[in-house]
């Protein structure tokens, strides 16, 4: 921290990730100490939070500088985010993005924007769609562009290892949103710039469907990692997938509880 300091005359950016950085007290402390020197005006901030505290302090701070980009990793929505972002409260979120948004309104900020930054996974593939959908009711700060990237590790949670006929399901319910997306949703968005993200997260999402069609080795074994280790995850965090993502029956879990091949599981290690 001192040697940035030292440059401080050279930053115009910096990034911070985690731990959560809007409740580590360093950074907040860090950032007095750009303000103090003078700088502070000089550097645009960027940050990737999961949005579930934000203090005062760190609000007026963040005034005091070029510009702050917040990058919300946030998977899902309501109940499957408090899933997957466990032991993370929904409104929790929603209550960040208001009070950004109030603070915008007082202040007259125009250098602040926001975006969601999820990663796809078995778990919440299917519901990107209703991750753009929230996204385009957000305030005019928050991009309509949502960037997707994808869980490669651990692999039994990488989408790729849909079985064939679960991703022709999957393929159909997005087919049916993209038919539809333009008229439903994007026409309706009055600012050009909101509107072209919007097509580009759509975009985006055909993308991220083409690129999970691809087989991957060993499937069968993944699937069955996939439903023990969640079976343990949700009896130590009393919670259960299969209640918050009931679509999940499409993977057709049951056949791929290890008692059913174990045979098979022998022969092909």
């Amino acid at each position: 921290m001192e040697q940035i300091l030292d440059n401080k005359q050279n930053i115009d950016r910096l990034y911070f990730t985690g731990g959560e950085p809007s409740v580590n007290i360093p950074h907040i402390q860090f950032l007095q100490k750009l303000s103090a020197e003078g700088v502070a005006g000089n550097i645009y901030l960027e940050y990737n939070s999961n949005g579930i505290s934000l203090p005062d302090r760190l609000l007026n701070l963040w005034k005091e500088f070029d510009g702050v980009g917040i990058g919300f990793s946030i998977d899902a929505i309501e109940e499957r985010y408090e899933y997957l972002r466990f032991p993370g409260r929904w409104y929790k979120f929603l209550n960040t993005i208001k009070k950004i948004d109030k603070f915008i309104t007082t202040e007259n900020l125009s250098n602040f924007t926001a975006s969601l930054a999820p990663t796809t996974s078995i778990y919440n593939l299917i519901h990107m769609i209703e991750l753009n959908k929230f996204v385009w009711t957000t305030p005019s700060w928050f991009s309509n562009y949502i960037p997707m990237h994808v869980l490669e590790h651990p692999d039994y949670m990488n989408p790729k290892i849909f079985p064939e006929d679960a991703k022709k399901k999957i393929n159909e319910i997005y087919e049916q949103f993209f038919a539809t997306v333009e008229k439903d949703y994007i026409d309706k968005i009055k600012d050009k710039e909101a509107k072209r993200y919007s097509l580009d997260s759509v975009d985006t999402l055909k993308h991220l469907l083409n690129f999970v069609q691809e087989d991957v080795p060993n499937q069968r074994k993944l699937l069955i990692d996939f439903y023990e280790k969640t079976e343990i995850m949700d009896r130590i965090r009393k919670q259960d997938w299969q209640v918050t993502f009931p679509e999940l029956s499409i993977l057709n879990i049951p056949q791929f509880r290890v008692v059913n091949f174990t045979g098979d599981l022998q022969t092909e290690e």
